[in-house]
């Protein structure tokens, strides 16, 4: 798999290979980068007040990220982060203020499902489509009064079957209300198998039974402790029902015994005036982000005409 990794930094580009100037321009990064930006100020708010806004762009294996920031340096304005990919489906938020201000009370302004209310509706509005296929999942861990954050985390469900490989985590600020983190592990291009098909759960268990079953195994209370006792004392050993090995599991349309495998989640103001007569909705710093990406190669393109020879650095 090819990469392509672009960095804003400086307006030098450096090209390895010999390239017709007319392909430039091919990818349209600059025009995908100006839709990211204008998309992301109108979704989250984001206002013109900022003099600050930095960008950087990564394509790897046929999906484009575009990384944006805005910073005001007065720090009167929370830095706002966004990972947003060529789609303009929002993978990253975060919202944080540079200068922190202690509570002055411990008791928040907004109650927990209060708080989940807000994180629901952010959800919706930034992908309803997500919004519709996700469920609370509960916490099992205290919470501390000197949190000034209320964390949620969801799980997909399919046909109301989780798949806890894709998530969303959203945390609230517990006094102000605001969504200060937002984050989404989502596969777009999955395809779930139809319910027409699949076995009964009573079969399923009997299948369970008669393919893997469960056998005694002995196992140590003192998981990082092995190799010597602990405190002294003899280790502490026990006898167990389990499965012995890695997880198995029952295919839900053959009834027979597969290997469960799990991969986790992709587990980022001065001149406001001129850039509103511009028509474009893009701050001076916005825009120069979007000029300098203004012709470059798309990846396929890149490879093409240069054999594979080819690299950018801003």
């Amino acid at each position: 798999m090819k990469k392509v990794s672009i960095v804003l930094l400086t307006a030098i580009v450096i090209i390895s290979g010999l390239i017709p100037s007319r392909v430039y321009g091919e990818n349209n990064y600059d025009k995908k980068l100006e839709e990211a930006i204008l998309k992301c100020k109108k979704l989250f708010n984001i206002s013109d007040k900022y003099d600050k806004f930095t960008s950087d762009v990564n394509s790897y294996d046929g999906v484009t990220n575009f990384y944006l920031n805005w910073v005001d340096s007065g720090e009167k304005l929370n830095t706002i982060s966004v990972n947003i990919d060529s789609d303009g489906n929002i993978v990253f938020y975060d919202s944080y203020s540079p200068a922190y201000e202690e509570p002055s009370s411990k008791l928040p302004n907004y109650t927990k499902d209060e708080a989940q209310k807000f994180a629901m509706e952010f959800i919706a509005k930034v992908d309803p489509v997500i919004a519709k296929e996700i469920k609370l999942i509960p916490e099992n861990y205290p919470t501390s009064s000197m949190d000034t954050q209320y964390y949620f985390n969801y799980r997909r469900y399919i046909n109301d079957i989780p798949f806890p490989e894709n998530s969303v985590t959203v945390n609230v600020n517990k006094y102000t209300g605001e969504i200060r983190h937002y984050y989404v592990s989502w596969d777009r291009k999955a395809v779930f198998p139809s319910l027409e098909k699949v076995i009964t759960l009573d079969k399923g268990k009997e299948a369970y039974r008669r393919e893997i079953g469960i056998k005694p195994i002995y196992k140590t209370n003192n998981y990082y402790y092995r190799s010597m006792p602990r405190n002294g004392e003899e280790k502490d050993y026990y006898l167990a029902y389990s499965i012995f090995g890695s997880s198995k599991g029952i295919d839900a349309l053959t009834g027979k015994k597969i290997n469960l495998s799990y991969y986790g989640p992709y587990y980022g103001a001065e001149e406001n005036a001129k850039a509103m007569d511009s028509g474009t909705g893009l701050t001076p710093e916005e825009q120069s982000s979007v000029d300098k990406l203004s012709g470059l190669l798309d990846e396929k393109s890149a490879e093409k005409k240069s054999e594979g020879n080819i690299k950018y650095r801003f």
